[in-house]
């Protein structure tokens, strides 16, 4: 027994050792860490498996259709909602019937003014067969972007036969910054053949694209508003769907076209805008080209003699890059029957106008077809 105050010589050694021993053990700064134990570890893991299963479930039902069309269009990230509209419907149009077998292409004439309905119509009265056709023309789309996303449509989609709608405009020289708007975003630097990490998984994941859709209400709430309204006329072809007015003879659309008409009069063409096409058509050997002249209101044809002959040279200029580079080519009907009640405004039709426009442009083609001068752009035959 331990009298209070007085320690045996043996007592006194063991609790010295013991406390020699604890202080030599005691942490300090140089070896103190931080020690993730087995279970916390276990937690660890859990969680994040759990974090991968919720997106991966986030990611099948955003991929699913009923769903899909409650919501907004996803966005690619570009800097025209037209084209991630274009992406997203030709996307799902080649998942649910397969590869268009025409692609229409060109400015914002094409999507007011061929409608792939339309056009099969009378495409199939002359050959006797139906063609899965896209409109695939974009607000915007001057040559040097088309040659970009031409290249990328004809990798991921491989259709057979290229319709673009072409007018004098087309030639015109454009402000650098109007032409890289379709081009510089991530998914198209991706698609183009650069390492792109953000343009990968804008390519893989539907929940990314949704992500970026979910940043520009949350950016620019009242653009997304407008964006929201104009999407709901565009149909699943492609097409822009649900005009029928004519606003030709408001006091605005004549103001716009006296300065439409003065810049179409001095406006400096562009000589490497055809060759920039051309690139776009050589891409991909097996598709058929076919370039097609877009009517304009006849008031920017005829607007004087010399108006008048500048503007058939411009056509002429296109006609003869045409023959050169064996590209067919379809010059819009000569008598331009179209009256004001066909037309938006001065250079976009309206979904009168489209149909006519498109009855006619499926005739024209259908007979190149069974004639032999177009080779048949279905991609499996079927019978009729």
């Amino acid at each position: 027994m331990i009298r209070a105050g007085k320690f045996s010589d043996t007592e006194s050694l063991n609790l010295v050792t013991r406390m020699n021993y604890s202080i030599r053990n005691m942490p300090t700064e140089k070896n103190r860490t931080l020690k993730l134990e087995r279970p916390f570890g276990r937690t660890l893991i859990l969680s994040l498996a759990i974090l991968a299963g919720l997106v991966a479930a986030a990611e099948l039902l955003l991929r699913w259709e009923p769903l899909q069309s409650r919501l907004p269009y996803p966005s690619f990230g570009n800097n025209s909602h037209q084209l991630d509209i274009k992406l997203h419907l030709l996307d799902k149009m080649a998942e649910r019937d397969g590869p268009p077998d025409c692609l229409f292409l060109g400015n914002s004439m094409v999507p007011a003014g061929i409608d792939p309905d339309a056009f099969n119509e009378t495409y199939r009265e002359i050959t006797g067969h139906t063609l899965r056709c896209f409109n695939f023309g974009v607000l915007g789309m001057a040559p040097y972007a088309g040659a970009t996303l031409i290249r990328i449509l004809n990798r991921s989609y491989s259709p057979k036969m290229v319709i673009w709608g072409i007018s004098p405009y087309d030639l015109k020289t454009n402000e650098k910054n109007k032409q890289l708007a379709l081009e510089n975003g991530n998914w198209i630097r991706f698609q183009t053949g650069e390492r792109n990490f953000g343009g990968w998984l804008i390519d893989a994941s539907y929940l990314t694209r949704y992500y970026l859709r979910f940043r520009l209400w949350l950016d620019f709430p009242r653009i997304d508003r407008v964006i929201q309204a104009s999407e709901r006329r565009w149909s699943a072809n492609g097409f822009t769907r649900g005009r029928h007015g004519s606003s030709i003879t408001a006091p605005d659309q004549l103001e716009r076209e006296a300065e439409n008409k003065g810049a179409m009069r001095n406006f400096k063409i562009n000589q490497r805008v055809l060759s920039k096409m051309h690139e776009a058509f050589q891409s991909t050997p097996g598709v058929t080209c076919v370039l097609v002249e877009m009517p304009i209101h006849r008031s920017n044809e005829a607007g004087g003699e010399e108006e008048e002959k500048s503007y058939k040279k411009l056509v002429s200029l296109i006609h003869g890059f045409a023959v050169r580079k064996n590209i067919h080519f379809i010059q819009s009907d000569p008598q331009n029957s179209f009256n004001d009640s066909h037309w938006r405004n001065f250079l976009h039709m309206n979904s009168i106008g489209a149909r006519r426009f498109s009855q006619w442009l499926g005739r024209r083609v259908g007979a190149a077809v069974r004639q032999g001068v177009l080779p048949d752009p279905r991609r499996f035959r079927r019978r009729p």
